[in-house]
């Protein structure tokens, strides 16, 4: 760790709304940090501390307060009461805004080298940060959410827009990107640009021949390398199976009944309890499936099962949810997509179950120049 800069301080820190006592020690500026330690008495009379007196404070807890310089908002020098000091104004890992007075008491110290230092090594690490991306090249960020197959009110539904923003958001990602327009537009062909920066698609209410073959072949390729997709059908639309067949999966037609599971209202309604232990499952006890029932599932022997169906529904224990592994990424695909959307997402763990599988499908994701090649795509289902 290289210090910069140090000088023996008194810290100031204030919290709105109060203002925290003050504390003696001495601040270094490093490559990439502003950092306060309580060094004792000695410090006002040390001229300089080495890194390896630094590490010791490290040590002995003696390091109160490390303020990323990247995280800084806004430096500032100048003098208050007669002392100068050091005003820092920050941004914590919870998103909220932080004042740091430094003071030097009894000093003529000008803290305006600092405040050039801070915005310099900003800047370098800002650069850094562009051109690690750029070297990277494969680096995935984005999520895109289809919205050009004839499916825009399954992907504008607002508890699916609320819960992509909120992961988006949480995960420091970039904005989500959707693909607006008509399946004629080929936006997947259009934007395939988009695509090795991409660590999730999604494809809600999926309908049968809506995707060109070039599209596919895209789409294909993209989680081949890596990507994670996630599609769910529309029913009572013919299923898209021309596309999750290449996967090695198929909707079966027919949606699955159930006379003792379901919500009262339809017995296509049906209640899923059989839920497979995978971290998608995480907290989830049972889910609603919605109107015009779901389709149920048949997928290659290397599928994961997900949830199915219960013993008393026609067909029983039928998968409703599956993940595929394909290439270096992964497809996972839901036999419905109304149990997502406002009427149906609040029932049940439908909500939890809809931002556990995004935020799975995101974590997945190794950087791409790490993987080895992809291997051959599993042979397709017997007929």
């Amino acid at each position: 760790m290289k210090i910069t800069n140090q000088v023996p301080v008194r810290l100031h820190r204030k919290e709105k709304p109060g203002l925290m006592g003050g504390e003696g020690g001495r601040l270094f500026l490093t490559e990439d940090k502003l950092v306060f330690a309580k060094t004792g008495l000695n410090a006002t009379f040390k001229v300089s501390y080495t890194e390896t007196d630094l590490e010791k404070a490290y040590r002995e807890g003696n390091v109160k307060i490390e303020i990323p310089l990247s995280s800084i908002l806004e430096a500032l020098s100048d003098t208050r009461v007669g002392s100068p000091y050091l005003m820092v104004r920050h941004r914590t890992e919870a998103g909220e805004e932080f004042d740091s007075f430094m003071y030097v008491e009894d000093s003529v110290m000008d803290f305006t080298p600092w405040v050039e230092e801070i915005y310099r090594r900003k800047k370098e690490i800002r650069e850094e940060e562009e051109a690690g991306l750029e070297t990277a090249q494969l680096k995935r960020f984005l999520i895109i959410v289809d919205q050009s197959h004839d499916q825009e009110g399954q992907t504008r539904n607002l508890k699916i827009v609320n819960a992509v923003n909120d992961i988006c958001n949480r995960l420091h990602l970039a904005e989500p990107t959707a693909l607006r327009g008509r399946p004629s537009d080929e936006l997947f062909v259009a934007n395939q640009n988009l695509l090795p920066k991409t660590l999730l698609t999604i494809l809600f209410g999926m309908k049968e021949g809506k995707f060109q073959k070039k599209e596919l072949e895209i789409i294909c390729d993209y989680v081949k390398n890596g990507g994670q997709l996630l599609l769910t059908a529309h029913s009572p639309y013919d299923p898209p199976n021309t596309f999750v067949e290449l996967f090695g999966a198929k909707f079966l037609k027919g949606v699955i009944e159930d006379e003792a599971n379901n919500d009262g209202q339809h017995k296509d309604h049906i209640i899923v309890k059989n839920l497979a232990n995978h971290p998608v499952n995480a907290g989830v006890n049972a889910v609603c499936f919605g109107k015009y029932g779901c389709y149920p599932i048949e997928a290659s022997q290397g599928a994961v099962v997900l949830a199915s169906s219960s013993e008393s529904a026609r067909p029983p224990h039928s998968p409703v949810a599956a993940l595929i592994p394909y290439g270096n990424g992964q497809t996972l695909i839901v036999g419905q997509t109304s149990l997502f959307q406002d009427d149906f997402a609040s029932r049940l763990d439908n909500e939890r179950w809809l931002r556990n599988i995004i935020t799975f499908l995101v974590s997945q994701q190794t950087p791409t120049h790490f993987l080895p090649p992809p291997p051959p795509p599993p042979p397709p289902p017997p007929p």
